[in-house]
């Protein structure tokens, strides 16, 4: 890992900016009673694994980072949690399957229902192009929303609205409201120092509810939800290093890749293809400039 930290999110000290046990993700512990990593405290941790071989981790560390020598760069300090990570492919797609399984054992609606819902569903001028695939019947047996990263804001953001005739009869769907409100803050740009207490408040609400209403569905991510207020004070707002832009760069090259059907050198193949793009790009940009000029 970039950070030195342990790459298992299953076991030990999984988070890498406090040292929460994986035991207790369940109790309603405040953030304020979890101890939180401090650079002093993780490089003596370093030090303490490299001078004895034997320990492969330690509070979650399994030893120095690679970028340790730049200058600048802490582990602690400079890698800041993923929006489309945590939430977006993470706790969202999660807390809407609870919710659709908990309607299907109230006996509100049954599985072939909801994907019948989904596929007779119209969807507006602006989801068009992040339009969703249904939630199939195979799908909520196996608990898993086969979506996009851009689809599953959709699905996330038109729920209510799907759903409409029978959500208000579902004990947890306040889990649903708490969370698209810190989803709503958390994607906010600008965002104000004003909301930082607001949205404090949301992440320990989120949190309790969760034990209350969904316990067993507390992963490592819905943890994470509970330090962006921290995060956000620290780094900024979470959309200007989210890694949404970096994941659809990386679909042009998988995309490519598939489409070739060369895997003969890939890289080369990959490189000589993006370099062409950007060359046709730049000698488009000089037609058009041309073109101008003659008029």
């Amino acid at each position: 890992m970039i950070g030195g930290f342990q790459s298992c999110f299953n076991r030990g000290n999984f988070c890498r900016r406090c040292c929460i046990n994986y035991e207790d993700r369940n109790l309603p512990l405040p953030l304020s009673h979890i101890k939180v990593r401090t650079v002093v405290d993780h490089d003596k941790t370093v030090q303490e694994i490299k001078s004895n071989p034997n320990k492969s981790s330690l509070m979650g560390v399994v030893g120095e980072s690679p970028l340790h020598e730049l200058i600048g760069f802490h582990p602690i300090l400079s890698l800041p949690g993923d929006l489309m990570h945590d939430f977006i492919e993470g706790v969202c797609p999660i807390i809407i399957m609870s919710l659709l399984k908990q309607a299907s054992s109230m006996r509100l609606i049954t599985y072939a229902g909801i994907q019948k819902r989904m596929e007779n569903f119209k969807y507006g001028y602006f989801d068009t192009s992040d339009q969703p695939p249904p939630i199939q019947v195979k799908h909520l047996n196996n608990g898993h929303i086969v979506a996009t990263a851009a689809q599953k804001p959709c699905i996330f953001k038109l729920f209510p609205i799907i759903f409409h005739d029978f959500i208000y009869h579902l004990p947890s769907f306040i889990v649903y409201k708490v969370l698209r409100e810190i989803l709503d803050l958390v994607l906010s740009y600008p965002f104000r120092k004003q909301w930082l207490p607001v949205l404090e408040d949301l992440c320990n609400t989120f949190n309790q509810i969760m034990i209350l209403h969904f316990p067993t569905k507390i992963i490592p991510k819905a943890h994470f939800i509970r330090e962006y207020e921290r995060m956000i004070h620290d780094f900024g707002p979470s959309i200007k290093y989210w890694c949404f832009r970096y994941e659809a760069g990386h679909a042009y090259f998988k995309k490519i890749a598939m489409r070739t059907n060369n895997f003969k050198n890939t890289p080369k193949m990959l490189v000589t293809h993006y370099r062409l793009k950007q060359c046709f790009k730049f000698e488009l940009r000089k037609f058009e400039v041309l073109a101008l000029m003659h008029q």
